[in-house]
């Protein structure tokens, strides 16, 4: 939690509570901070489990 807290703040983003609505959509969002840290760090996605269960 730390690591994403930290990456999400590295982003330098202003806050959203001083952007209009449109600037806030570019703002970095918390899953791209997540999809960083995993390819920075090689964690493989999980599996899809509907994808996988289709197949029992």
């Amino acid at each position: 939690m730390q690591a994403l807290i930290e990456k999400i703040a590295n982003y330098g983003d202003k806050p959203i509570e001083t952007l209009t609505a449109a600037q806030a959509l570019k703002n970095h969002t918390p899953i791209d901070a997540v999809m960083d840290l995993t390819m920075e760090n090689n964690i493989p996605k999980p599996i899809d489990s509907k994808a996988s269960s289709a197949h029992l």
